[in-house]
């Protein structure tokens, strides 16, 4: 297979900082197709994309139009410009309100993903009010997904999160809030690189801190909390 064309700080890249005023400015509207900080707003699900600071960090938000029947969803993706393969990512999720109604359903929250390099094809990691979810979206399994693990212990919506993943090779390793979920080998056509994204259907999200550094290698600087 030939070699993904990593970015040259891909050993250690930090988006923590979406270039938005200072200080209590509302939520600068950000549109798709353009680039915040390293990401690129792919697409918005109809409702509204943004970014702002809080705490002097800054914050990407992503907000799509809400369902309006069972049938229906829309989501958000914003992608890094640079591909990865071997990598290690941590980012800060929280999200703050899941928009469909009656009755929302447990995955609508913050997703990370990686080794995107379309809607069919990437992993994802999606810490749930009633659990977590590690899988592929990949083609041959229904609905385009394949589920590759999951567990029980819940994350509770409204608060910050912090999601941590590597990837080398065929092996993948997760962890949130400090706490390791799975060590995880895909056996069958594993994903050998990508953008990485940050994802959300049918909710309101926030991400901050975002932290991406070639496998094996440190997070460079302090974490702002």
């Amino acid at each position: 297979m030939r070699a993904l064309a990593v970015p040259a700080l891909a050993a250690v890249a930090l988006l923590a900082h979406p270039a938005v005023p200072a200080g209590p400015a509302p939520c600068a509207p950000w549109p798709e197709g353009t680039v915040r900080a390293g990401l690129l707003l792919s697409y918005d699900g109809y409702g509204r994309a943004c970014t702002y600071q809080a705490g002097g960090r800054g914050v990407w938000q992503l907000s799509p139009r809400p369902a309006r029947s069972p049938a229906e969803t829309h989501a958000a993706l914003a992608l890094t410009t640079g591909r990865y393969a071997d990598v290690r990512i941590r980012v800060r999720a929280r999200t703050l309100h899941q928009l469909r109604r009656p009755t929302p359903n447990a995955w609508e929250v913050a997703w990370v993903v990686w080794h995107y390099t379309d809607d069919d094809h990437f992993y994802y990691l999606v810490p749930k009010p009633n659990g977590w979810e590690l899988g592929k979206v990949t083609p041959g399994y229904p609905g385009n997904q394949r589920y590759l693990a999951t567990g029980t212990r819940s994350y509770a919506l409204g608060v910050w999160h912090t999601i941590e993943v590597q990837q080398v090779g065929d092996t993948i390793t997760a962890a949130v809030d400090g706490r390791r979920l799975v060590r995880f080998r895909d056996r069958e056509r594993p994903y050998q690189g990508g953008h990485i994204g940050l994802y959300d259907e049918d909710a309101t999200t926030c991400f901050t801190d975002l932290r991406v550094a070639s496998a094996g290698k440190r997070f460079h600087g302090a974490q702002r909390r």
